[in-house]
């Protein structure tokens, strides 16, 4: 049976309240200058306009677009789209915008506004990495089809938390304490110490045990890291994940489990430096372990990418949430909505595993002299 190379949709919803907000308010006032704003938005992203194809004797796909094109704004999803937009009023309280896209044209960075405004000209290069890396692990380059979205599983709750910049120094202090004087400093910084206390509090609230592999994973941003370097507002998906595996009888057996995922985060983000596709087809290939007892989390979004920072004019938006953690073994990181420093982790598990997170997640950070055991 021949596989596919699954295209990963990245689905975004910005929450705005307005609570004197009326269906007539909405519909004459608000979604004409949002149609509008958004297609003068629009001319900076062209190319994700069109429709992502393949002709049968093509060597490589295109985007095709005419004049006529644009990015859906309906409420009902259309797949062949690179780019969809969805907007839900929710009467006397606000409205929301729903955002997906597709990574087979673009990826998170390019679309902030930083790089859209770039002076720097976008460059014609172009990686050709990836067809390798779909040989070495049995997948058809050829398709363009997208990861197939499974059922939510039964009672699921989502939950965001919040690492305060307090939490991130406090955090800091234990986990180089851990380490002792015999081993190198490393950095230690919000994103490696945030991520890494999520996962253990994740493996402790599944109850994973020796016998069970974590396969864990980051999005790494490639185009300074090249040589040569891409622009910084290089029109394509030039991010890498990088990926490692965790002892998870380390990763839970006694209060080190942070310190010891700490230290492989860290080492990871500094490889990434010196070489970002290094070794990317061995990091592809761990990446698709389906093995029974190997859990993969991975992490969308990253520190920096100000989304609260999006302004149509109404302020901040109340919420920010990507959508499709649901259907995905993911947690979402953004920075805080209150712009003190802090990052906003979020994720979908069943309701008796988030109890037990959230038990983990607030006392661990709580306690002084010990992880939320």
């Amino acid at each position: 049976m021949a596989s596919t190379n699954p295209i990963k949709v990245v689905e975004l919803n910005f929450f705005y309240m307005l609570p004197e907000l009326t269906r007539s308010v909405f519909r004459s006032v608000i979604l004409p200058k949002l149609k509008h704003s958004l297609s003068l938005t629009l001319l900076h992203f062209l190319p994700v306009a069109g429709n992502l194809t393949w002709p049968p004797h093509a060597a490589k796909p295109i985007i095709s677009y005419t004049p006529n094109d644009g990015v859906s704004l309906t409420q009902y999803p259309i797949p062949k789209y690179l780019s969809s937009l969805q907007i839900t009023l929710f009467p006397n309280k606000g409205f929301s915008i729903g955002y997906s896209t597709s990574h087979a044209a673009v990826d998170d960075l390019l679309m902030t506004a930083s790089t859209v405004h770039s002076s720097e000209d976008i460059g014609p290069e172009y990686l050709k990495r990836w067809s390798g890396m779909n040989q070495l692990v049995g997948l058809d380059a050829r398709t363009l089809k997208p990861i197939l979205s499974p059922e939510v599983p039964p009672s699921s709750v989502r939950a965001t938390f919040e690492f305060s910049h307090a939490d991130n120094k406090r955090l800091r202090v234990r986990v180089l304490s851990q380490y002792g004087k015999e081993r190198k400093p490393i950095h230690l910084s919000s994103f490696v110490l945030s991520y890494a206390y999520t996962l253990v509090c994740i493996a402790k609230a599944r109850g994973l045990n020796k016998d069970d592999k974590i396969i864990f994973r980051f999005p790494g941003d490639c185009r300074a890291r090249l040589d040569p370097p891409l622009p910084t507002n290089y029109f394509g998906n030039c991010v890498m994940h990088q990926v490692g595996d965790l002892d998870v009888e380390a990763l839970v057996g006694d209060d080190h489990g942070i310190a010891y995922v700490a230290q492989k985060l860290a080492q990871m983000v500094k490889q990434l430096g010196k070489g970002a596709l290094e070794g990317a087809k061995e990091k592809l290939a761990k990446n698709t372990d389906t093995s029974p007892r190997t859990l993969p989390i991975g992490l969308t979004g990253s520190p920096g990418f100000d989304l609260y920072g999006v302004d149509f004019g109404w302020g901040r938006p109340e919420k920010v949430e990507f959508t499709m953690l649901d259907r995905s073994e993911s947690i979402s990181m953004i920075d805080s909505k209150d712009g003190n420093g802090g990052l906003e982790i979020g994720l979908v598990l069943k309701k008796h595993h988030m109890e037990i997170f959230q038990t983990l997640f607030v006392e661990g950070l709580c306690n002084d002299s010990g992880y939320g055991k």
